[in-house]
């Protein structure tokens, strides 16, 4: 006796494996880790998702719903997160995120996007 396939086993099966791979892949965004270490000089940038910067590479000009780019150098930490429009919120050593930063935020920020342009490759490339 032949018995009959149990396809409504089969899809829950391949459901439950695709679900199991979309968990381990995170939030679908791309992922790099970008590492600078010598004598004094500790860096570390990550990226999650797509982040473009400005023709002059200067600022951020975009990126994507949901992205971020994490910056730490010695110590000092930038992040910059996109929510889910799109609008980009930035922060320093863990202070709350702010659409604008002032003073020495703003200037270690420059900093920060000048290290992530020059490790990266060309200016405004995703």
């Amino acid at each position: 006796m032949v018995r009959p396939i149990a396809w409504h086993l089969i899809m829950k099966k391949f459901l439950a494996g695709i679900a199991l791979l979309l968990a381990a892949c995170g939030s679908g965004h791309k992922h790099m880790v970008i590492r600078e270490e010598f004598p004094g000089k500790k860096l570390r940038i990550e990226y999650r998702g797509d982040v473009v910067f400005n023709a002059a590479g200067s600022a951020i000009r975009s990126m994507q719903p949901g992205a971020s780019v994490h910056y730490e150098l010695n110590g000092a930490s930038f992040l910059a997160k996109a929510d889910r429009e799109g609008h980009i919120l930035y922060a320093c050593n863990g202070k709350q995120p702010a659409a604008v930063l002032r003073g020495r935020e703003k200037l270690f920020m420059q900093r920060a996007i000048a290290d992530m342009v020059r490790l990266r490759g060309s200016k405004g490339v995703k």
